[in-house]
């Protein structure tokens, strides 16, 4: 039986008086899309690239001047070692979680994230299923031509994570929230006249529906890519890591 102490890995820390910026250069230096603030060995709170969007998009165009504390959700979901795959999964797909804290009395020992159960699925499950069987149909777009006031109105009615960029009916590229950070880096500001094509980025990985699930899988894990739309001349679909969660039988 697969325990979360068998799943868990390495994760980013930082302190609670850790400025915002710091954390953020931290986390793209780290490829990492989730920090965990830490005090005295204990998990005060969770920051992930969507919540320095959240921030930004109640009225913020820089994060000069704040702390990580000001980011983070305070409060976290976690699971102890013992837990086992199904109970994983479960919160995961049911609750929408990306990862969690493994945590014993209070100490903080790793975190699972949506890449090691995709693991699981590539290895186990992922050979049996295709593209077009796994894929959703749920998924948001904005024009190569839009500004990012567009993004921005898009993911406050969404919720998205992964906006996919269309010129005309061809999949032009992607923007997450690690190309918005990126950006902010760079200009120290958002400016919400900015052009998506000036922040996303180009020629995404995509798929076909006859592709099977365990390589698309694979490939996401080796890119370290959060989505794949799904082509056949046109976009049909998207294949996420949530798209494994509910295949994946434990």
């Amino acid at each position: 039986m697969i325990q979360a102490r068998d799943l868990m890995v390495d994760f980013l820390r930082v302190a609670p008086d850790t400025p915002a910026l710091d954390t953020v250069r931290l986390m793209l230096d780290n490829k990492s899309q989730r920090v965990l603030v830490i005090s005295e060995g204990k998990l005060c709170g969770i920051a992930t690239t969507f919540d320095f969007i959240k921030k930004m998009d109640e009225g913020r165009n820089t994060l000069d001047d704040i702390k990580i504390t000001d980011i983070m959700t305070p409060e976290a979901i976690f699971v102890s070692p013992m837990d086992d795959l199904k109970h994983i999964v479960d919160l995961m797909y049911y609750r929408n979680i990306r990862f969690l804290p493994v945590v014993s009395g209070s100490d903080v020992l790793g975190i699972i994230t949506r890449v090691e159960l995709g693991r699981i699925f590539a290895k186990r499950f992922g050979s049996r299923y295709y593209a077009g069987d796994l894929m959703t149909y749920r998924y948001t777009t904005n024009s190569v031509h839009d500004s990012l006031n567009e993004f921005f109105r898009k993911i406050k009615i969404y919720g998205d994570k992964y906006i996919i960029i269309l010129a005309g009916e061809k999949v032009v590229g992607v923007v997450t929230p690690t190309d918005i950070l990126k950006h902010l880096l760079e200009k120290r500001v958002i400016e919400l006249t900015t052009s998506i094509k000036d922040i996303m980025t180009p020629d995404p990985y995509t798929a076909r529906m006859t592709d099977r699930c365990d390589k698309i899988a694979n490939t996401m894990i080796k890119k370290d890519i959060s989505g794949v739309p799904i082509v056949e001349g046109k976009l049909e679909g998207l294949v996420t890591f949530n798209s494994f969660l509910q295949f994946l039988e434990v």
